[in-house]
């Protein structure tokens, strides 16, 4: 099973800021946190 910080690419467009910011992507390492970031610049 996956960590909650890979959720990433299910999570609805109006709900990503919401999902950055949410506290359960500081269990993610920083890379995780880094390609979270760039995939999010992606779907804007």
């Amino acid at each position: 099973m996956l960590p909650p910080c890979r959720r990433g690419p299910f999570v609805d467009a109006p709900d990503l800021q919401a999902f950055l910011t949410n506290e359960l992507i500081d269990d993610c390492n920083s890379y995780d946190k880094e390609r979270t970031r760039r995939m999010a610049r992606e779907w804007k």
